[in-house]
């Protein structure tokens, strides 16, 4: 007797999604299988998931969520602006070493192949970006080449007569002002001190540089009153007449006037006495 073979398949398990809408129409549903419903349910996790962690990394939100985070970012923000800002303090005092540098090695007759223009140029360029500045200091740009007005310039020595000029062809790069020994040396006009020092030649020199790229000189003094890096107003007294240095023989000021590094003739630019 034959016995008939019936195969058992067990029916996939279904389960319905129903959608709902506010009007009167009979609900629209799909029907998934637990496999299915179980993979949809991850992708929609996983899909919330990313969109929340894009939120927390490129939102305020993570500000919210972290506070410190926020904190930490400020501060770290603060202290590199700082570093900037000394990199730039930094390369603008290299800068001015560089005019420095090159004003005094021109005024004490040396050749420089680096133009005071330039100097100046980069100077300005660098002054236009941001800068902090100590109570009381003074940036250089203030007094050079400032507005390009040209100053007004006075007698150096309110007594003092002029005993030797200007003559190029020896290399008198400046005029001679006889005085009394002791007598104040004043400055020709507003300026800052870029050097004031004893020299081997010419004793104690200070020298101004003024707006429009001027500079003055004045040597052989018996002392000088003023230190470098500082502000000085027209007719201040920056220097006492005297006869230092190895080419001081007689009490005197010998005066020079520079712009841009070249020598100038100072009875052009100053009304000197009869």
């Amino acid at each position: 007797m034959q016995i008939p073979f019936f195969s058992k398949r067990r029916r996939k398990k279904l389960y319905t999604i129903l959608f709902f809408s506010d009007s009167d129409e009979k609900p629209k549903g799909i029907k998934l299988s637990r496999e299915a419903l179980i993979l949809y349910l991850f992708l929609l996790i996983a899909f919330i998931s990313a969109v929340v962690l894009v939120l927390v990394i490129h939102t305020p939100v993570k500000y919210i969520v972290y506070p410190g985070t926020f904190a930490e970012s400020r501060e770290r923000t603060k202290k590199m602006q700082e570093l900037y800002q000394r990199l730039e303090n930094f390369a603008y005092e290299l800068e001015k070493v560089k005019l420095y540098n090159n004003l005094l090695r021109q005024a004490l007759g040396e050749k420089v192949s680096d133009s005071i223009a330039v100097n100046l140029s980069r100077l300005e360029n660098m002054s236009q970006r941001t800068r902090t500045f100590t109570d009381g200091e003074v940036d250089i740009l203030q007094v050079v080449d400032i507005e390009n007005s040209k100053p007004r310039f006075i007698f150096p020595v309110y007594n003092g007569f002029v005993t030797r000029e200007y003559i190029t062809d020896i290399g008198h790069f400046g005029i001679d002002i006889a005085a009394k020994e002791g007598d104040v040396i004043r400055a020709v006009a507003d300026g800052y001190v870029i050097f004031s020092d004893w020299t081997y030649n010419d004793g104690y020199v200070i020298i101004l540089i003024h707006a429009d790229g001027f500079m003055s000189v004045y040597k052989h003094a018996q002392m000088n009153l003023k230190t470098r890096n500082t502000f000085v107003k027209q007719g201040e007294a920056i220097a006492l007449v005297g006869k230092t240095g190895r080419t001081g023989n007689e009490p005197h000021l010998h005066y020079e006037l520079w712009r841009n590094g070249k020598p100038l003739n100072p009875k052009f630019y100053i009304s000197i006495p009869n």
